[in-house]
């Protein structure tokens, strides 16, 4: 059995002799990928409806499984079997293919090895040893790396930030969490705006602590959460309104009117993909903005169903289009992309810094990073 013909090179016509791949021959690199004998055969199917070159080039590149995974989907739905376990447990692998590939990929790009790469906007956990952990800003040095001053209550009248010995944890999406530890030279007061300024020495190498096992994508969406144990229904009308922030396939964000006292078991629900979809999960982070008045809830899900699972990842891989619905997906991920939406500064129109309450839990890889900090934070 001829899978595919094979252009013998660029710009030549298909060469039905030289360059064909045998059945045999591409079941052995499939199977070797993961998939079964007989998920083989039915990947010889969709590989033909295609017009891919290379029958095994799908399984390393984001465009031909995006092609592959939208033309399994469309022939499951034409044959009514769109909704049958075998069919979630397919897609499932040709996903998780998807995520493996876009993964390798970012874990590949150069990482952060000094504080001078680090882009001014960039949000930024301070701890003080025996004061507590705050969020801030880095602000733009010629010479120094430099973040707003933490704004701290209850400090002793002749507390000065000179000297005093800081580590420094951020976060970049789908890149991890980095740290490093720095003396506070001098602190100054910006002519122009007012804000009072920490100047540090510049400190490499950094450390990186975490690589990313998910792959996340901002997506602002109405949602509803409930609290587990409150005896509340699943109903849209009987929980209570927030916004999606992004989502990832272990987790997402979303932002609440108001500080929001939340326990830690939680149930999202929302719409996504043309389907109402629900997420079981722990609050895992809690941030509130005390000039906008809202909390960012960080959630890291709880193992989600295989056919929940690849709603979620064909809308942060861009194959099933949000662009119809009421709110739509920041960006799709295609080959030769960068991936996902990355949100390392302040957000578009959010250029003024905000101040906000630090953080009550320290930093976690399943929590998303920037949410606009500002010129320091102010303790409870």
């Amino acid at each position: 059995m001829w899978v595919v013909k094979k252009r013998k090179g660029k710009g030549q016509k298909p060469n039905v002799k030289k360059g064909v791949m045998p059945f045999p021959q591409f079941q052995r690199e499939v199977t070797a990928a993961g998939f079964t004998v007989q998920e083989a055969a039915l990947l010889s199917d969709i590989v033909l409806s295609t017009t891919l070159e290379d029958p095994a080039a799908f399984l390393d590149s984001y465009q031909n499984l995006d092609t592959m995974i939208k033309q399994a989907m469309q022939k499951f739905a034409a044959e009514g079997k769109d909704k049958l376990p075998a069919s979630h447990a397919f897609l499932g692998k040709l996903l998780e293919r998807r995520k493996q590939v876009t993964i390798q990929k970012m874990n590949a790009r150069k990482i952060l090895s000094s504080s001078k790469e680090i882009p001014a906007g960039q949000n930024v956990q301070v701890v003080l040893a025996g004061v507590g952990i705050f969020t801030t800003q880095v602000v733009p040095h010629n010479s120094y790396f430099a973040i707003f001053s933490p704004i701290v209550r209850e400090l002793p009248a002749d507390f000065r930030w000179e000297g005093k010995k800081l580590v420094l944890f951020f976060r970049k999406i789908n890149e991890g969490e980095y740290s490093f530890s720095t003396t506070v030279v001098r602190e100054i007061k910006d002519e122009k705006t007012g804000d009072f300024v920490l100047l540090m020495r510049h400190e490499a190498p950094l450390s990186h602590l975490q690589k990313r096992n998910s792959v996340r994508t901002m997506l602002k969406r109405p949602a509803h959460i409930y609290p587990i144990g409150d005896g509340v229904g699943r109903t849209f009308a009987e929980g209570k309104p927030c916004m999606l922030s992004d989502i990832s396939d272990d987790g997402c964000a979303v932002t609440m009117e108001g500080k929001v006292d939340m326990p830690r078991s939680v149930i999202i629900q929302l719409m996504l993909g043309g389907q109402l979809i629900s997420l079981n999960g722990e609050c895992r982070r809690v941030q509130y903005n005390r000039i906008r008045n809202v909390t960012l809830l960080h959630i890291k899900a709880d193992p989600i169903p295989r056919d929940i699972k690849n709603i979620i990842l064909a809308v942060v891989f861009g194959i099933i289009s949000e662009s119809n619905d009421p709110v739509a997906l920041s960006g799709t991920h295609g080959e030769g992309g960068d991936g996902p939406r990355q949100t390392d500064g302040p957000s578009p129109g959010e250029n003024q810094p905000e101040k906000e309450e630090p953080n009550d839990l320290p930093p976690q890889d399943s929590a998303p990073e920037n949410q606009p900090a500002g010129p320091g934070v102010i303790m409870p």
